[in-house]
């Protein structure tokens, strides 16, 4: 497998570097210039190369890490009929009240722009009271 891998990267090597080299050519600069679309397609392609060879190299140095082994046991579950649905993902805990260090308020976001019950009087300034 390495083997194989190996000459993967040297023929990309190979032809980003003659892909490269083509901007040597007068011929080639002056459509490039001059042809935005072919321009386009050039610069596109030239990213699509760069990217699948940096996604080959992530591949291989993650090779052979359990990727058979989470397969056979999603398998092995999938078959005993095992649903993911009727589970939660939820493993935080509800976070306690915050404590302003400034004034030592203790009290949730909500409590300190509606005042508690949820009232706020709005045109007089005053939180949190029933002056209406």
């Amino acid at each position: 497998m390495r083997k194989t891998f190996a000459v993967w990267l040297i023929m990309g090597f190979v032809y980003l570097m003659c892909w490269t080299l083509m901007f040597s050519s007068s011929s080639f600069r002056w459509t490039f210039l001059y042809w935005e679309f072919f321009a386009c397609l050039t610069c596109t392609t030239y990213v699509a190369l760069i990217a699948t060879g940096i996604a080959g190299i992530i591949c291989r140095v993650n090779f052979g890490k359990g990727l058979a082994h989470y397969l056979h046991v999603e398998e092995a579950l999938t078959k005993s009929g095992f649903a993911v649905g009727l589970f939660s993902n939820e493993t935080e805990q509800p976070r306690p009240p915050k404590t302003s260090a400034a004034t030592g308020i203790t009290g949730t976001a909500d409590e300190k722009h509606y005042g508690k019950g949820g009232q706020s009087d709005v045109g007089t300034g005053i939180q949190g009271s029933s002056a209406m």
